[in-house]
């Protein structure tokens, strides 16, 4: 399970920007897009961040009481490539939320 983690300047600067993605049909962005840079991938996060139609973000201590109440166990919070940028909390808030967990038999 993979969701959008709360906080951070990077979640402020999304919504602020999502406020406008009404008025900015999607080809201008991507247009921005891909004057910025060649990497698809890039192209995909900012599109998805200001276009998709329903974006939430949780806490971590949020995700981990979902699993309890659902009764799986040895929950482990799995590494993600936002912290390969080295940026902090600051930056990124509660960050890209993946977990694993064993669903008992």
């Amino acid at each position: 399970m993979a969701v959008y983690g709360r906080g951070g300047l990077m979640n402020f600067a999304i919504y602020s920007a999502r406020l406008f993605r009404k008025l900015i049909p999607p080809r201008w962005t991507m247009a921005l897009c891909k004057l910025l840079s060649r990497d698809p991938v890039f192209w995909y996060a900012v599109m998805d961040c200001m276009y998709v139609p329903i974006r939430c973000n949780y806490y971590e201590r949020e995700i981990r009481a979902w699993f309890e109440q659902a009764g799986l166990t040895d929950l482990k919070r799995l590494d993600s490539t936002w912290g390969a940028y080295g940026y902090g909390r600051w930056m990124k808030g509660e960050g890209y939320l993946k977990f694993m967990a064993r669903k008992p038999l």
